[in-house]
């Protein structure tokens, strides 16, 4: 590597050098297109995100539809509004 190489950031979901624009969030560095959702692949700059126990990012729909509460009956998952 060349000491500019050496300098640049690592995505922390893909591993690879970060040579355009870095995302920061959670105190790691992405490229913007590595910042997505775990199940849906959304983009999730600059919409409200949440991340499970293994810090796996999710989109807030489908982190209720992954982890909210289910309905007893129906076993549906029961969303927020």
């Amino acid at each position: 590597y060349t000491g500019f190489h050496q300098t640049l950031e690592h995505c922390i979901a893909c591993g690879h050098l970060i040579t355009d624009t870095i995302l920061q969030a959670l105190g790691h560095s992405y490229h913007l297109t590595c910042f997505k959702c775990s199940k849906c692949s959304i983009c999730l700059d600059g919409i409200p995100f949440i991340t499970d126990k293994n810090q796996n990012l999710f989109c807030l729909h489908d982190y209720h539809m992954t982890y909210g509460p289910r309905c007893d009956k129906c076993s549906n998952p029961i969303c927020p509004e």
